[in-house]
Order: structure tokens, then C-alpha cells, then sequence
């Protein structure tokens, strides 16, 4: 169950008393419970082996259900260590609430795992029902709410009567019975410490501890709280009785006769050998105390020695009323105290600041100084006030003088409400949600603050929010090689290559390039894939500009397979000559024959594959060939012809295209004349790499999947890059398990498309598994069945049967499937998707190295608004209704003096301009109603 409350810890050993905590993980009792300033911290050990009979309490009080008794509200938190199993009842649980420092009744509630809302317990029947749906963690969460009682004052006594029959809880037993164990009694000071064998008794400073087997007596006042009955007078002001000699209700859980019998025989003189008693000083009692309580040497921690009084040992200490400030729960709402302690002075100035803006008031620093620091609010007639200052000898900032309460009203501005505090509030929304907006921001803000936030507050709140999230562009680079070596550590095997500029004398080097390539992708794509391999290039976008250079293959499913990627400062011949160099070192690819390579003809890299890798083969991808083509040469029917002739599989439909080609426009003939038909037709491709694709879209998918990454510091987007490909992989794995075939379902709706293609062609057998098949008008293709090849090349290219193989073998029953490669069936996609990336521990669980930390790159901040979106090509654009298509990338002409540049409107006024037409022409670009002219 969510709750909303600070936390004060407190341990209540045997239900006998309650500690406080106070954040340092050692019980200290709390004196607020006792008459006197002074109190004892008692330590109660139990039989190790019998700890699997008891659990702990968390009890949150304080606070309140919300309307669905969905949420606890407000409040704080205690714990009640070694409750007994056995032992638990509405009693111990109105003892916890007297420790507590509530007055009875109060309604109890627990909440179960598995069950959306607590359970209300009212009888010791229900406290049984919890006894099997305790945790593993033997910790359960239990919620008191004060029930509303009406209170009759008769003299110096306060009885209280519940309204609500049904929490009704009133015990009594006669003067001759046995005092039961379990119970606890608050007396007055003089009276002695026992600790029996069902409770702890607690008296003033000075008294010894007894540890004995009757039940638990404080003092010698007149409040008794045994397991039948109530009785209670602190001092004169209070005093809870109940009725004398009332029967329990409860019949189904009353004593029985052996039980009362065993009671009465144990020895009230003789000390339990399980239990010991340990008292420690509250100078002892620090954060490193630890309480081992599954060892067998039970001894005092305060390892000193100490008196003996009735055989049991026994320390004193002065507990403090100091609260010691804790930022983690604390700074949703403080409350301040005089004598309230801080580690700093930073934290007490945070700590006004969150008071300022929770309750709406207008505070100022009057005296704010690294030892004094006071704050006074500025309300009209306020006295609110709070000073603090630095203890040297004790290394703490403490309060010494505090007026808490305010008497002026509200204020909607409040200059603590800045960007700063803005980014540490919501810091964690705009975690779950980067794209948070100023809209949402300001809503939010003003339902917390009731104050308004500036735009410019919000791009500042969330420029300091990613920072913390994300960690600082100087910090990120500084951390690379502690970031490297943790990927090695991790994924032995990978490779990380970081290329540094030396520094000018003692300056630190300064980055230049990042290479990386996971093991369990180069395993992967060497086992499982194709040997081909496209390489791209995308920019960074972030604050130091770059480019993210990959090389991504085809992997069963005709899906893209990352290899590797590398973070460059530009695209040129060196980087990807040193990307190519570390890639072929991590695929063996030294003997380059069968490798094919696709790229979009980036500068540089031509030469590069000439040079490394001579005996490979090197296709362009057809997109960007006609984007080059289609500047000066136009028209759908010149792209059907081109992309016809990239698509040929034979070379007489290669030179078919290219005359048709030449009889549309003699231009585009020659300028794609002009290139090598070995990087751009399947005609003239080899059939090595089993894969005709003739675009570089898998470079293309994977710079989209990493799009939101583009914009962050080095180490965020490497990360955030390795997330995805180890997420990737997982997925895959987990879709294979859904296959209900042996190839995967891109290649099998591929497969099932050629079939019903097939159905054109007419298969005419001619012996030795060969066949004679007859297509659309004039085609004809032979099909050698044992050989796997058609005359149309189709089959040998990728590795399918063709349409014309598909007709061929189906005349002969048999199944185009099994003539499918190995390449395409699920056990290669196996071998290239179960290689596992391990994920890396944070930045604090590094290796360290002795390395110079890595300054930023060189980078000069151009002017403007960074640019996040590509250029759009011309015939991308898409502009206009539904009813009437808007002009788009048109070349306007006058249709006056028949020039281009202008119509009839302006041709007088650029007559002059115009000038000879054949020296300069002006061009008109129209873009959603923009004129642009050039030359």
C-alpha cells in the first residue's frame, strides 16, 4: 500500500518497550514514554533458534486512510521486533499503541500481500488468521488510526468510552490471579528495570535490570497492562480503567487450566538462559552498531564492562531530545525543533527553502553564513522565526531558537520556486517521461506550490533535470574509460576502442572516436547471418557534434542484424578507414572474398573498400543512385526505367531498360551509362551473399531505432544504444518460440506470395530434374530442380526458388520449402540471435583505471536553435488538401518574355535582372507559398 509519511524508526523488543531509531539503526527508547528525561536502551536477545516463531511489526501511525483505504497519508513509521506467533493478541497489539502514545481504543489494520486492501482486525480471532500470511521477509505492515471517542472528564481521571461496539477492548482480572505474562507497567521513579520472559519492565535512572519469568512491571505506578486488563495512571492526568472482574468476550481464545497451571510454575527468581539483556550508552549507539542476532556469542555491544545486579548486566545513559534531520523523508514537509540537528548548513537552508514553499509563506535569510544561519518569515505581523548554528567540537548544525507558527496568510509568490528547485522536485518525472512538457509542468507546479512557472523556468528546470539524470556532457567523457573496461569486464570478448588527441603538455586527452562491437554480435552474425554488411553514417545531434557510423547486416528473417558502430567527428576517408580496420580485426573478414558490402556512396568510403577489401563485392544503394539522378533528369517514367534495370536479374533485361532508357532521354541514358552496372543491377550481381537488396534500408531502420538517442551525452547514448540491441535480442529469441514454421514469417509470407505468382507459369518436363518453364507472353526459363538454379538467376541470387523453380517442382509434388537455404531456416536464426549481451552495473561499481580522464572534443557552438530534423528531398514533401493539390518545387515561367524565374506580374520590374537568359536564369522555388530566387 502506498504510503506518504516520514519515517522514525523504532524497535520494540518483545513488545515490551518502544525504541527510536532516528535513522541510525540502534535502538534508544524513547522518553517520551516515561516521567523522567532520563531512560534506559535495552537490548533483549532471544534464542537463536527460536527466531523462526517471531516476527516484526511496521507500524505506520500518525496518519490517515484516504476515502478507498487505498493510501496511508502523512504519519511515521516504527517497528516492533520478535513479536511472538504464539503469544499475539488484541492485548500486544493495545500495547503498541500505548508505546506509541496513543490513548485507547484504536482501530488496527494489516495489510496481507496479494489483497489490494488492509484487513481491520477486531478480535483475536483475526489475529490468528495472519499467522500463516506472515513474509519470507518476517516483516508485516501494520496501520493504526485513532478511533473517535467521546471523553467524560469525573475529577483527575479521563475515561474514555468508544462509540463503535465492535472495537471495544476491556480487560480485568482479580487481585488474586497470577499477573500474566507479556504485560507492561509504567511506574514513577525509584522502582527497578525487570525484564521477564514476557515483557520488559522499565524504571528511572539508577534502577537495576532483572530478567526474570513473570510479567512486565515499570515502576511501581498504577498502570498495569497484562494480557486481561487495562489499567492505567500516568502522574494525576490520565487514568484508562477498565470494569473490574469483566469477563473477556473472546471465549474461543480464553486461558485453559494446564496453560494457567504452567504459568504458575515457573520460577519468578530464576533468569531464562536464552535471554540475555544488553544496555547500551547512547554515545555507542551509532550508525555502525550492527545486531547480529543469528550468532551464538550473545554479548553486550558496548563491549565495556558493567555492574551485576540480580545477574543481570546493566548500563545508563542521558538519551537526548534532539531529532536528527534526515533529508530523504524529512524534506517533503519539514518540522523543526529546537535542538533539531543537520550535517550541514546546506541542508538546514534546504530545509527552509521546502518549509517556504509547502506552506505558502515568504521566508528571508536575515543571517546566512557558513556557522549562523537565521530565517525569519516576512508575513505581515508573522513571528515566525528559526536559527541555527555550527557546533565545531560535535561537526553539526543545530537549532537553537525556533518560533514555530505562523500568523500571517498565504502568499502565491515564493522566489524559492525556481528552476532549481523545480528540477530536484520533478527530476523523477521527467525520468519516466522526457518529453514532459511546460504544460503539464506548470499544472503540476501549481497544484503543489500555487505558483506559476515562466516558460524560460521550465527549459532551465528541465536543462538541470536531464543533467541529473543523464549526468554532465564533462563528466560523461571524463568517465570513458572506467566505461569501457566495465563492457570488457562484463561481456568478455567485446571490443572498445577509444582514440584520443594528446594534450598539450599537461592537459588531458582530449576524444577524438569510439568503436564498439559486443561479442555476442560478432558471434551472431559470423554464425547465423549472411556475409553481407551495410555501412552508414547518421549525425549527433547533441551537444558536441559527430557522426554514429554502423555497419549492420541481414539476419534469417530478412531483418537487420547490428554488428558494430563507432562515435566519429566527421564522415570522411580516415574514420571510416580506422571504423573498417577494427571491424575486419573483430569478423575476420582479412580474406575479403565473399563479403558484399551496400552503402550510399559516402565520401570516402569508395576508396576505402577498393583499397581494403579488393576482392569484395561493393553495391550502391539504388535510393540514393536516383536521388542524384532525378536532379536533372525527371519524370516518372525515367525512375520506372531505372529502377526496372536495377531490378533485372539477366543482362538481356539489363540492356533492354537501358535502350528504352536511351529512346525516352538521351541525357539520363549517358549519365547511367556512365555507372558501373556491378554496383546497381541484379543482373550483375554475385550470388555469393544468397541476397539481392538493392537499398541500404537496414542502416536506414536502425538509425530511426536509435533516434531518441542521438541527442545525449556519449556515454548515455552508448548505453542507450546497448540497451536496445540487448533488449533486441531477447525479443527475438522469445518470437522464434512463436514460429510455426522452420523459416521465419517475412521469408514465409515472401514464399507464399511467389507461390501464387507461380500459377502464370507453365512447367513442361524434359528429364534429369530438369523442366522447361513458360512465362507471360514470350518468357521462357529452364529449372534444374537437383541443382537448385533457374535461367533466370532469381534462385541462385537469394537462395528462394523463383516463381518459375516454385511451378517446376509443385508439377513434381514437391515442397518449395525444403528447397529453401539454410540460411533462412530457424536454426541459423538461433545461432545469430542466442548469444547473450550482459547488461553493466552504474558508474559507482566501475573498474577503475590509471588513465587520464578524457576532456570534451573541440567543439564551436554555432549560432542558433540546434538542428534536430533532415532536409527533406522534393518528392517527400506532401502539402495540400483533399480536394486540391498545392504547387510544390515549381519552376515558374513568364508568360510574357518566356523566361523562368518569375511570371507576368514582375516581368517589368526584372526585366534588367533577367538579362541574357543564357548567363543567368532565376529560378522560383515555391515552398508552401514562400518565393525563394537564385541563380
Amino acid at each position: 500500500m502506498p504510503c506518504n509519511m516520514s519515517k522514525d524508526v523504532c524497535t520494540g523488543l518483545g513488545l515490551g518497550a518502544s525504541f527510536n531509531d532516528n535513522g541510525d539503526g540502534n535502538g534508544v527508547e524513547d522518553d517520551d514514554d516515561l516521567a523522567s528525561p532520563s531512560s534506559l536502551c535495552v537490548t533483549v536477545f532471544l534464542d537463536p533458534d527460536d527466531l523462526e516463531n517471531y516476527f516484526s511489526f511496521r507500524v505506520h501511525h500518525g496518519g490517515e486512510f484516504d476515502g478507498k483505504m487505498e493510501n496511508y497519508i502523512g504519519g511515521t513509521i516504527s517497528f516492533f521486533d520478535y513479536v511472538s506467533m504464539d503469544e499475539l493478541s488484541l492485548l500486544d497489539m493495545d500495547d503498541i499503541a500505548i508505546q506509541l502514545q496513543y490513548r485507547l481504543p484504536v482501530g488496527y489494520w494489516i495489510e496481507v500481500s496479494g489483497y489490494e486492501k488492509p484487513f481491520n482486525i477486531g478480535t483475536d480471532h483475526d489475529l490468528m488468521w495472519f499467522k500463516d500470511k506472515i513474509p519470507h521477509n518476517r516483516v508485516l505492515d501494520l496501520y493504526i488510526e485513532p478511533i473517535q471517542a467521546v471523553q467524560t472528564v469525573i475529577g483527575n481521571e479521563l475515561i474514555l468510552s468508544q462509540q463503535q461496539e465492535s472495537q471495544e477492548h476491556l480487560y480485568s482480572f482479580s487481585d488474586d490471579e497470577e499477573q500474566p505474562t507479556g504485560g507492561v507497567n509504567i511506574g514513577p521513579v525509584g522502582a527497578g528495570v525487570e525484564v521477564g520472559f514476557g515483557g520488559v519492565n522499565i524504571g528511572p535512572v539508577g534502577a537495576g535490570v532483572e530478567v526474570g519469568s513473570g510479567g512486565v512491571n515499570i515502576g511501581a505506578a498504577s498502570v498495569e497492562i497484562g494480557s486481561a486488563s487495562v489499567v492505567g495512571n500516568i502522574g494525576d492526568e490520565l487514568n484508562v480503567e477498565s470494569t473490574e472482574n469483566e469477563e473477556v468476550v473472546e471465549s474461543d481464545y480464553e486461558q485453559e487450566p494446564e496453560d494457567i497451571a504452567a504459568n504458575t510454575c515457573v520460577d519468578p527468581t530464576r533468569d531464562w538462559e536464552s535471554l540475555q539483556v544488553a544496555v547500551i550508552p547512547h554515545a555507542e549507539c551509532g550508525s555502525g552498531s550492527d545486531l547480529d542476532l543469528g550468532s551464538d556469542d550473545l554479548r553486550s555491544l558496548d563491549g565495556s564492562d558493567g555492574e551485576e545486579d540480580d545477574g543481570g548486566p546493566r548500563r545508563k545513559f542521558i538519551k537526548t531530545n534532539y531529532h536528527e534531520f534526515n533529508p530523504r523523508c524529512d524534506l517533503q514537509d519539514p518540522i523543526f525543533r529546537v535542538g533539531m540537528e543537520f550535517g550541514s548548513a546546506d541542508l538546514f537552508r534546504k530545509a527552509i527553502r521546502a518549509h517556504a514553499v509547502k506552506h505558502r509563506r515568504v521566508v528571508k535569510f536575515k543571517k546566512n553564513d557558513p556557522n549562523r544561519i537565521k530565517a525569519v518569515c516576512m508575513g505581515e505581523g508573522c513571528q515566525w522565526f528559526v536559527y541555527a548554528s555550527w557546533l565545531a567540537d560535535h561537526k553539526t548544525f543545530k537549532i537553537k531558537s525556533l518560533v514555530d507558527e505562523h500568523t500571517c496568510v498565504m502568499s502565491f509568490r515564493n522566489k524559492f520556486v525556481n528552476s532549481k528547485m523545480i528540477a530536484e522536485k520533478y527530476v523523477g518525472q521527467w525520468r519516466v517521461n522526457p518529453d514532459w512538457n511546460f504544460a503539464g509542468l506548470s499544472q503540476q507546479l501549481r497544484t503543489d506550490t500555487s505558483v506559476d512557472a515562466s516558460v524560460w523556468q521550465y527549459y532551465r528546470a528541465r536543462k538541470a533535470a536531464r543533467q541529473m539524470i543523464q549526468g554532465s556532457v564533462k563528466e560523461q567523457y571524463s568517465k570513458l574509460w572506467e566505461y569501457g573496461a566495465e563492457i570488457r569486464r562484463m561481456n568478455p570478448g567485446s571490443t572498445v576502442m577509444i582514440k584520443c588527441t594528446e594534450g598539450h603538455g599537461d592537459e588531458n586527452p582530449r576524444f577524438e572516436r569510439l568503436y564498439m562491437c559486443l561479442v555476442a554480435l560478432k558471434k551472431g552474425w559470423k554464425e547465423g547471418c549472411r556475409p553481407i554488411l551495410g555501412l552508414d553514417g547518421c549525425f549527433i545531434k547533441g551537444y558536441h557534434t559527430g557522426q554514429l557510423l554502423t555497419a549492420i547486416g541481414v539476419d534469417p528473417n530478412n531483418q537487420m542484424y547490428p554488428v558494430a558502430y563507432a562515435l566519429v567527428e566527421s564522415e570522411c576517408k580516415d574514420t571510416w578507414s580506422w571504423f573498417l580496420k577494427h571491424l575486419t580485426d573483430d569478423l575476420g573478414l582479412n580474406n575479403s572474398y565473399g563479403i558484399v558490402w551496400i552503402t550510399d556512396k559516402q565520401k570516402g568510403l569508395i576508396d576505402v573498400i577498393r583499397e581494403q577489401f579488393p576482392n569484395s563485392e561493393h553495391r550502391f544503394c539504388v535510393k540514393h543512385l536516383y536521388n542524384n539522378f532525378k536532379t536533372d533528369h525527371k519524370g516518372l517514367l525515367l525512375k520506372q526505367i531505372l529502377w526496372g534495370a536495377a531490378k533485372s536479374t539477366t543482362e538481356q533485361g539489363f540492356k533492354h531498360c537501358m535502350e528504352r532508357m536511351r529512346i525516352e532521354s538521351e541525357d539520363a541514358y549517358k549519365w547511367l551509362a556512365d555507372k558501373d552496372p556491378n554496383h546497381w543491377s541484379r543482373a550483375f550481381f554475385k550470388d555469393t551473399a544468397l541476397c539481392d537488396m538493392l537499398c541500404n534500408n537496414m542502416c536506414e531502420a536502425f538509425n530511426k531505432a536509435i533516434l531518441q538517442a542521438r541527442d545525449k551525452p556519449v556515454i548515455t547514448l552508448m548505453e542507450m544504444i546497448r540497451n536496445y540491441l540487448m533488449k533486441r535480442l531477447v525479443r527475438k529469441r522469445a518470437e522464434v518460440e512463436k514460429w510455426h514454421h522452420d523459416i521465419g514469417p517475412k521469408v514465409l509470407k515472401f514464399v507464399e506470395k511467389l507461390k501464387l505468382e507461380s500459377s502464370i507459369c507453365q512447367p513442361d518436363y524434359s528429364g534429369n530434374n530438369k523442366y522447361q518453364v513458360r512465362g507471360l507472353g514470350d518468357e521462357q526459363y529452364v529449372v534444374d530442380i537437383e541443382n537448385k538454379t533457374c535461367a533466370c538467376n532469381k534462385w541462385q541470387l537469394i537462395g528462394i526458388p523463383c516463381i518459375h523453380g516454385i511451378s517446376a517442382l509443385s508439377s513434381s509434388n514437391r515442397d518449395p520449402y525444403q528447397f529453401i537455404d539454410i540460411k533462412y531456416k530457424k536454426e541459423s536464426f538461433l545461432k545469430a540471435y542466442n548469444p547473450v549481451i550482459y547488461g553493466i552495473n552504474g558508474p559507482s561499481m566501475w573498474p577503475k583505471t590509471n588513465d587520464k580522464p578524457i576532456q570534451c572534443p573541440d567543439f564551436k557552438k554555432q549560432r542558433g536553435r540546434p538542428k534536430k530534423s533532415r532536409n527533406l528531398q522534393s518528392d517527400e514533401v506532401r502539402v495540400g488538401g483533399k480536394t486540391k493539390l498545392r504547387r510544390n518545387y515549381v519552376v515558374l515561367r513568364c508568360t510574357k518574355c518566356r523566361q523562368e524565374g518569375h511570371n507576368k506580374s514582375t516581368c517589368d520590374r526584372r526585366a534588367g535582372m533577367v538579362g541574357n537568359a543564357s548567363e543567368t536564369i532565376a529560378r522560383t522555388e515555391v515552398w508552401t507559398g514562400t518565393i525563394h530566387t537564385g541563380t
